[in-house]
């Protein structure tokens, strides 16, 4: 069995290299109407791939925005429930509304960061660096991952808001 894999390891590795260097080879030698066709072509590509980016980059905000209305409805609620009622649980209210505030100025700071990414990926100059552009497409799955954590995170504070209202009722 060893054998076999040591063998295969490099006969896989001549095949990959011989079916890179005819495509290599090809493209050295290709006209120069059909190089600029192909130059045409990668950037209609990456005009059409920073133009989704921008897409998703809108999408992402205004899912922000929606959290961060989410959160001042419940700040508001929380505040109604704390003039309402005289709770045993006042601490425990404030300690919440101050999480509610905290996740707040953080999504404004994440709109904020997005915003600014929004600006980098237009300009010009950078638009033809493709190491950047690389970076740009990381930049924007960050984002994603993050803004999916925040409103997991919102879905969690409300459900712990809803519970401390609940728990607050009795002290009346």
């Amino acid at each position: 069995m060893k054998r076999y894999e040591l063998l295969l390891v490099p006969l896989l590795s001549i095949t990959l290299l011989g079916m890179f260097v005819p495509g290599v080879y090809a493209q050295q030698t290709t006209d120069p109407h059909q190089r600029m066709q192909q130059q045409q072509q990668m950037q209609q590509q990456q005009q059409m791939q920073q133009q989704q980016q921008m897409l998703r980059m809108g999408e992402m905000m205004a899912r922000m925005d929606h959290m961060q209305a989410r959160l001042h409805q419940l700040m508001q609620t929380m505040n109604q429930e704390m003039e309402m009622k005289q709770t045993r649980n006042r601490m425990q209210y404030d300690k919440m509304q101050h999480m509610n505030q905290s996740m707040s100025g953080m999504i404004d700071e994440m709109k904020g960061a997005m915003a600014h990414y929004e600006e980098l990926i237009q300009d010009e100059t950078l638009k033809t660096d493709h190491l950047m552009q690389k970076d740009f497409k990381q930049f924007h799955d960050h984002f994603q991952d993050i803004t999916d954590q925040v409103e997991q995170t919102l879905h969690l504070l409300e459900q712990m808001n809803e519970q401390l209202r609940q728990q607050g009722g009795g002290g009346e």
